[in-house]
């Protein structure tokens, strides 16, 4: 109402009739989806496990991958992507060339070896588009932490509790024999032989990988947090973790451990600029270390003491030539020579394991090392370019970890620098990248580069110094001298 009525307070006011508000659908965030991915390959783990003697086992073996090729086609990459993404083209280009292989024994078992690679480094592409910020790479890497300490922890009641937290073994380690099943068990000081604790997988020994990640992750927390809880927690899940390694009588993993932290340390001094932050990581390592390995000998006994023991007994370099070295000297000597650019496609690990049978008979290969099995599927050019895109991720971490500017980001960058350098040296030791220890590698390396990159472009832009005009110099009036 309009007018001077209007203004009377007496005057009665129609009611509004309320409207209903409708509320929208909250969406999930890009890391959210993420952090979805990585509980469906969990729970994917988990599935082999429940079935893994059944015919879903190839599924459940399978899925994993073939999720990785399913979001390769269906998440747009990001405009950045990570300098190592150029390198990949060139990986999955030399195991292409394999198709023309005379030595590859059919197009499936090939396909399945160029799918592989390529489910290997997609998170390159689609992990870097899921990370916005980052508070959503933190999430992520929480998100794997957690679920890696569950594996590990359930690898320390595997051998703290017999009998009571197993599950059942693989059938294709069952085939291998008795003699090969007795090699993978440990004898307790009670007198008691159990399998090496398995955590939640199949195979014993499986728990190392989950220890070892989960060991790696929890320093990252060590050195960001200040939440007291979540210290505990990482400290706790680094003590189990490294109790896991040692039971597993897995020894590159316990070297890939010490390496990640000497690493990670060696990148915060040379940072500087926060002593109290590497005081801590280093005494926190050093309690965790201390702890860990009196635990495990006290519960594994002398059988491990004395698996320990052989890391210490010679120099480093005399202990592996005589332990893993043969592999490499023959990888070196024999199998370059006879296969300079590859001895075909399908012949060798979980693919030839699997799609092995719909080739033309060839006989299967059998690769001990990562570098091995490069050079079996693309020859000397595959193992130099895969090599390189390894050695670019260290060096983009490093780069970033001694960056003052990203604030705890440079701390996680010295955590996966360490990480990189650990998986590059495990390549001389164990076929990381055939699997999903490799996928694991590039997602954390993509989501890292995602969450710098999305900081970057926040930064304020420096400001270019304008040059001001020069100030005029001030003209003293000399008197002319008076002619005479």
């Amino acid at each position: 109402m309009n007018g001077p009525l209007a203004a009377h307070p007496w005057m009665p006011r129609r009611p509004v009739p309320a409207v209903p508000v409708r509320r929208r659908a909250r969406s999930w965030t890009p890391a959210q989806y993420l952090i979805g991915i990585i509980s469906l390959q969990f729970a994917c783990q988990l599935g082999l496990l429940l079935f893994g003697d059944t015919a879903l086992r190839f599924f459940f073996r399978s899925a994993v991958y073939g999720l990785s090729l399913l979001l390769l086609l269906l998440i747009r990459p990001a405009r950045h992507k990570h300098p190592a993404t150029p390198i990949a083209l060139g990986i999955l280009a030399i195991v292409a060339l394999g198709l023309l292989n005379p030595d590859t024994p059919g197009i499936i078992p090939a396909l399945g070896t160029l799918a592989l690679y390529l489910a290997v480094l997609a998170p390159l592409w689609w992990a870097s588009a899921l990370v916005t910020d980052s508070h959503g790479f933190r999430s992520v890497v929480f998100t794997i932490w957690l679920y890696q300490s569950i594996s590990a922890l359930f690898g320390v009641l595997q051998v703290m509790f017999p009998g009571s937290f197993e599950f059942q073994i693989s059938a294709v380690i069952q085939e291998q024999g008795a003699a090969y099943l007795s090699g993978l068990q440990v004898t307790l000081p009670s007198g008691e032989r159990i399998f090496r604790p398995m955590g939640l997988t199949d195979t014993p020994g499986g728990a190392a990988p989950a220890g070892l990640i989960s060991f790696i992750l929890g320093m990252g927390l060590l050195i960001t947090t200040r939440n007291l809880w979540m210290f505990s927690f990482a400290v706790i899940s680094m003590i189990n973790a490294l109790f896991c390694i040692y039971l597993s009588h897995v020894r590159s993993v316990l070297v890939m451990a010490a390496i990640c932290v000497i690493a990670q340390l060696v990148v915060l001094l040379i940072r500087g600029g926060r002593g109290g932050q590497l005081v801590r990581a280093a005494a926190a390592a050093g309690v965790v270390f201390f702890l860990g390995t009196i635990w495990a000998f006290a519960a594994g006994g002398e059988q491990t003491v004395a698996r320990v023991n052989t890391l210490f007994a010679e120099d480093p370099t005399t202990v592996y030539m005589r332990n893993r070295g043969n592999f490499l000297l023959h990888t070196i000597y024999v199998l370059i020579p006879e296969f300079p650019l590859g001895a075909g496609l399908g012949r060798w690990g979980m693919v030839q394991n699997y799609l092995g049978r719909f080739g033309d008979g060839a006989p299967p290969l059998w690769a001990e090392l990562q570098l091995t099995g490069w050079v079996y599927d693309g020859g000397v050019p595959l193992a130099v370019v895969y090599g390189l895109a390894i050695l670019v991720a260290c060096w983009w971490t490093f780069v970033r970890a001694i960056d003052k500017k990203l604030g705890d980001l440079s701390d996680w960058a010295a955590v996966l620098f360490g990480y990189n350098v650990g998986a590059l040296a495990v390549t001389f030791n164990y076929p990381l990248f055939a699997g999903q220890g490799g996928l694991e590698f590039w997602m954390l390396n993509a989501v890292l580069f995602a969450a710098v990159d999305a900081v970057k472009r926040r930064l304020p832009a420096p400001q270019a110094r304008v040059a001001l005009p020069a100030k005029p110099r001030r003209m003293i009036a000399v008197p002319r001298p008076q002619a005479r």
